[in-house]
């Protein structure tokens, strides 16, 4: 089990499983550019403000922007707007016997328990 998955996916998931009454939506950023990095923590915040430059973008993205940062910044862009308008971020609401999570990658898909295939949990 990596470190980012022992501090992050775990306690996710356990946090998800406690049920606080709310509606709760899974998802993991899997998309990798930098291969020193893979997805690391913190790589999804680019994208979600559609900002590839400046010093987190260039520290995590390199100096190049990749080709596909748009289509996948405009996807998550899109779902976080959606959510905070409408409260539904466009992907199934976590249930912990259906454990469905959308998975950020090219092309972005919903996948039941994502983590079965990264080792996170």
């Amino acid at each position: 089990m990596t470190v980012t998955s022992r501090w992050f996916c775990w306690s996710t998931a356990r946090t998800s499983n406690a049920g606080s009454g709310g509606r709760t939506y899974l998802y993991e950023f899997a998309w990798v550019g930098n291969p020193a990095l893979g997805a690391c923590h913190g790589l999804d915040v680019p994208f979600t403000f559609g900002v590839p430059t400046g010093p987190l973008g260039a520290d995590l993205l390199g100096a190049a922007v990749p080709d596909e940062f748009e289509t996948l910044s405009a996807a998550m862009r899109d779902a976080w707007v959606s959510f905070a308008t409408t409260g539904d971020p466009g992907w199934p609401r976590y249930e912990p016997d259906d454990w469905l999570a959308r998975v950020w990658e090219l092309p972005p898909a919903v996948r039941a328990d994502p983590t079965a295939t990264s080792g996170a949990i």
